[in-house]
């Protein structure tokens, strides 16, 4: 009978072949753990990993990354029966879900007694596998590359960009440290417009057999002007110079940059779920 149990360096081996059997919906997993290769190194501190299966094998896997987020993936229709599934989630009382949609909508089933969902969203996985014709959206833009990185302005850009999406964004002197580290070996630019930097663009992570395009980002005051092409394009052809293919993320709502990568030659390749629970404080 399947269990669940929390993975310890001896599930290592069956975690990497559930891995790549499920490689399409499996991309966040590899923001989350250590990896060498598709080699497991080590799970971080702030992770705590539990894995449903029995020595055989596993099919499926739920990763809480403290304090308040979840990543489940599943295919498996009975962790609804687990009673360790409802102990999962009311002991951990994650606030943030995603993974794929069977998955969580055993989450939202399992914990509608105690919590409510508050908010959804599908999060597109997209892929490309070749440049755009012509190189578009490489000539006609209004930013570029500067000569020069002005690493102060640099970090401050970062901050700024964090600031949106964190209440505790890092400081400039740790931001400058990632960014000289990350510039030089061609995972993260940067692009200005009269000498001002306002885009932003990175590989986040790399999977197996993809590079995870994140951190896209063009000030509001440039927008429309093709900032968001440019990055995105000069994104995929580092990437593709790595011999790798490039994929990113983006929630279905965001029909702006969707437009983008599509006209990029994006396409879908996954589905996830990402929810928002609140909590009863019984």
């Amino acid at each position: 009978m399947p269990e669940f149990f929390k993975m310890t360096s001896i599930h290592y081996k069956m975690t990497e072949t559930f891995l790549e059997n499920h490689a399409r919906e499996a991309a966040p997993v590899y923001s989350l753990l250590e990896f060498q290769g598709t080699k497991i190194k080590s799970v971080p501190e702030n992770v705590e990993v539990f894995l449903y299966g029995n020595l055989d094998g596993i099919t499926g896997m739920m990763l809480f990354l403290t304090p308040e987020h979840l990543f489940i993936l599943s295919e498996d229709q009975g962790l609804m029966g687990k009673y360790d599934f409802l102990k999962l989630i009311r002991s951990n009382r994650p606030k943030w879900v995603k993974g794929n949609h069977s998955a969580v909508l055993q989450v939202i089933q399992i914990s509608r007694p105690f919590s409510t969902v508050t908010a959804s969203n599908d999060i597109l996985v997209m892929k490309a596998l070749k440049m755009p014709e012509e190189d578009k959206g490489r000539t006609a833009h209004a930013c570029h590359l500067p000569e020069a990185l002005d690493l102060k302005a640099a970090a401050a850009l970062m901050q700024r960009i964090e600031k949106e999406f964190s209440s505790h964004p890092s400081s400039i002197n740790r931001l400058k440290q990632r960014i000289v580290q990350r510039v030089s070996d061609g995972d993260q630019f940067f692009c200005e417009v009269e000498g001002e930097l306002i885009a932003h663009g990175a590989i986040e992570y790399y999977t197996p057999d993809a590079a995870m395009l994140g951190g896209i980002y063009v000030d509001p005051a440039i927008r429309g002007r093709g900032c968001g092409t440019y990055v995105t394009s000069e994104l995929m052809k580092r990437t593709f110079d790595k011999k790798m293919i490039p994929k990113l993320c983006v929630y279905s709502d965001n029909l702006e940059a969707y437009r983008v990568y599509e006209a990029l030659g994006f396409n879908t390749d996954a589905k996830l779920l990402e929810i928002h629970l609140e909590y009863d404080r019984s």
